[in-house]
């Protein structure tokens, strides 16, 4: 069975993409695409909209990675 969430031309939904993104809420994801910080959405449909998985990969990718220690190295 497909997951609905992601359509076989390698595109993401709303729901779909802030999962991908850690759950940000919808204003964020806006607010970070205004900013050019976060890719834009194009359209796949009538009413609809999606982010390529490609696109968010390379978003993720990226990003900076944060190294955290636990006590017993610090």
């Amino acid at each position: 069975m497909q997951d609905k969430s992601q359509s076989p031309d390698g595109f993401l939904n709303l729901e779909a993409t802030r999962e991908f993104a850690g759950n940000p809420g919808v204003s964020t994801i806006y607010k970070w695409m205004s900013e050019g910080a976060f890719p834009k959405p194009y359209p796949i449909g009538a009413n609809r909209r999606g982010w390529k998985v490609s696109e968010l990969t390379a978003w993720r990718d990226s990003l900076q990675q944060v190294e955290y220690r636990t006590k017993e190295a610090a």
